[in-house]
């Protein structure tokens, strides 16, 4: 019990929030005056400008602050014209998207296939491609807009199209 106490310490001074189990067993005792000085500092630290404690919810329970940065992006959602298919996919209804920077490509590829009421496809048989280069699934919008997009002054425009080996 005594390391237990002297995790919970270290791990106030370093101001990281206990564990779940630790949490539980921290209700159950009366917490150390150095606990107290710790919890007064972070309460200070979590005041807004005006003063007020931003750090507890309406419920009164303590919330972690998180800062959110605004990662929207506008970009356009064409198909690909250059490469004569059999099987062409049709244009979007409403071809500028606006979203979090944050989704991966094969979420807009189901996003896509929903759209175009091709569901039935799977996500994989589509290639979406930036500056002619097939962008891979994983990759975030921010990262492509990022590094292949070369026109930063612009609006991305990415292009799709069904995969050569479907």
């Amino acid at each position: 019990q005594q390391d237990d106490e002297k995790e919970k310490l270290f791990y106030a001074k370093k101001g990281i929030e206990l564990k779940e189990e630790f949490r539980e067993s921290e209700h159950q005792h009366q917490t150390t005056d150095e606990e107290e000085e710790n919890e007064n500092e972070n309460q200070n630290e979590n005041e807004n400008e005006n003063g007020e404690d931003d750090s507890e919810g309406r419920s009164g329970e303590k919330k972690s602050v998180i800062e959110v940065a605004d990662d929207d992006l506008e970009f356009s959602m064409i198909p690909e014209t250059e490469i004569s298919q059999p099987h062409e996919m049709g244009p979007l209804e409403r071809p500028r998207l606006r979203t979090s920077g944050r989704i991966k490509v094969v979420q807009l590829k189901k996003y896509l296939l929903r759209k175009l009421k091709m569901e039935s496809i799977d996500p994989h048989a589509i290639d979406v491609l930036c500056n002619g280069i097939v962008v891979g699934n994983e990759l975030s919008l921010t990262f492509i807009n990022r590094t292949i997009w070369v026109d930063v002054g612009s609006s991305m425009e990415l292009t799709y199209k069904l995969a050569e080996e479907f």
